[in-house]
């Protein structure tokens, strides 16, 4: 299941468009121009018809061509490639996020109102599912007692 839709400019000739999927891997469709970005009304219409024509939409699908396809159907340019990740770092994090909050015996609504986060945004940032910035990290580090590092890689 997709969850949002993102759009980006990627230099002068070059746009993109990120899925977030429920699952905290993401979908990008690259473009060979800025028209994604000038058309997004368009795509989010037509992204949010192919999801309620086909709501199990999954990475493991072969995306190119259901999105190749749908896009043209559509009167609206292709992608240039499809590729999807899921991001193990986020993953990693998040998961370490709420083991020290668990850790400390510590609510995920009580870390929420010390650092002034969305109890939802920070359930997600514990799934992975969400990225986080440098400032939102560091209040939630900062509630739980942690402060964040650079810490070499072990070889």
């Amino acid at each position: 299941m997709i969850e949002s839709i993102e759009f980006e400019a990627k230099g002068q000739n070059q746009s993109e468009i990120r899925l977030q999927h429920s699952t905290g891997e993401i979908t990008t469709l690259l473009f060979s121009s800025m028209f994604p970005m000038q058309a997004q009304g368009y795509y989010i219409k037509a992204i949010n018809l192919l999801i309620a024509q086909k709501p199990d939409i999954s990475p493991k699908d072969d995306l190119f061509n259901i999105f190749t396809n749908w896009f043209i159907r559509h009167s609206l340019e292709m992608p240039l490639g499809v590729g999807t990740s899921k991001n193990e770092e986020r993953i990693r994090i998040g998961n370490r996020i709420k083991e020290i909050r668990e850790e400390k015996h510590l609510e995920a609504k009580a870390l929420s109102l010390l650092t002034g986060i969305d109890a939802a945004n920070l359930c997600r940032i514990e799934q992975g599912k969400q990225s986080a910035g440098i400032d939102v990290l560091s209040k939630i580090a900062n509630a739980m007692g942690y402060r964040i590092d650079f810490v070499e890689l072990k070889k």
